[in-house]
């Protein structure tokens, strides 16, 4: 076990009798899908962390915080009991496995994390512990929403791990993700940053809302450059599916002002990726596809407006009137007049 861990294992271990049952920094509620009974918990809204050791199928799940002096809070599970209950977050979680094995189950699909993985877990993700009698550590940082502004995320430099954290923030979405990362080689550095990660959290002296992202930045580019990672491999496509919905929404609420460079400031990713994307589900360029949409546009305003041709190339994004007429020719075979009449 790294030496940097061993003090949190020593500190339960002395003092896991005395620890107050409490749990009121997390707020749970029940709720069933199906037949699956779910727990909703909602962390504070700044960074919230938790360590859970597992000896001699006895298991203490510790969560951290320092509000009004430090607390430690415990929960002890029961003897014998396999698996914990399905739950999700309304934060995104980063763990880490100190000693042993750990498995989670996401999707009805058991995962296996060995000593030295991260995972990263989406808000609003189901899944669930599974127990088992050998010795098991690990940490978990719970990270609100507002520290993945567009600068954290921009900083990251790995598209993968970007599109994740993009994704993760979004309010309505049919995707639910997971990242798994195991590390390259011995000189993998993630350890080092999660303790750090997990002191400020804990001690929570001046500034450490700034220092914590700080390091949590460091720590999520250590793991996108000296780590090797999985997305889950079921999700992959849906959460193509679902960004390329919102890269449509975005244009079709955009479509007389916007531009690529626009989306790579909003969704975090560059300028080829939108080509592919838009290629691979529209069978279009990035260009034809921004053309379609405003033409669309404009055909409604011509059906359903008395206003000018001139007003109506400029609310569809064409400021050269020369080029609204050549491209609208192009496509309906027809000038805009021409088309207005035979649609009135």
């Amino acid at each position: 076990m790294e030496e940097h861990f061993l003090k949190w294992k020593q500190y339960i271990l002395e003092h896991a009798e005395d620890l107050r049952i409490e749990d009121e920094h997390l707020s749970s509620s029940e709720y069933y899908v199906g037949n699956t009974k779910v727990c909703l918990y909602s962390g504070n809204p700044v960074f919230n962390a938790g360590m859970w050791l597992q000896l001699e199928n006895h298991q203490l799940r510790i969560y951290v915080r320092n509000d009004e002096g430090e607390k430690v809070i415990w929960r002890s599970f029961t003897e014998g009991q396999t698996e914990g209950p399905v739950h999700q977050h309304d934060f995104v979680e980063i763990g880490y496995v100190v000693q042993g094995c750990a498995t989670q189950s996401f999707f009805g699909k058991d995962h296996e994390f060995k000593q030295g993985d991260f995972w990263l877990v989406d808000r609003h993700c189901y899944h669930s512990d599974k127990y088992s009698n050998e010795n098991l550590f690990t940490v978990y940082i719970g990270i609100p929403s507002d520290v993945f502004d567009s600068a954290f995320v921009a900083c990251i430099g790995n598209t993968e791990i970007q599109r994740f954290l993009s994704l993760a923030l979004l309010e309505q979405k049919r995707t639910k993700q997971f990242l798994h990362f195991a590390p390259r080689g011995k000189q993998a550095d993630g350890s080092s940053l999660m303790e750090q990660l997990l002191c400020e959290i804990i001690e929570q002296k001046v500034g450490f809302y700034d220092v914590s992202k700080g390091l949590l930045a460091r720590l999520l580019r250590t793991l996108s450059v000296d780590y090797e990672f999985m997305l889950t491999s079921q999700e992959k496509q849906k959460v193509n599916d679902l960004l390329f919905c919102e890269v449509e929404r975005y244009i079709s609420n955009n479509y007389s002002t916007v531009t690529i460079q626009e989306l790579v400031a909003h969704f975090h990713y560059n300028e080829d990726y939108y080509n592919r994307l838009i290629k691979k589900y529209s069978g279009c360029t990035y260009s034809e596809y921004v053309k379609n949409v405003r033409l669309t546009e404009a055909e409604k305003l011509l059906r359903n407006t008395e206003l000018s041709v001139e007003q109506i190339a400029v609310l569809s994004g064409y400021q050269s009137r020369g080029s609204f007429y050549h491209m609208f020719v192009e496509k309906n075979g027809m000038t805009p007049a021409q088309y207005r009449r035979q649609r009135k």
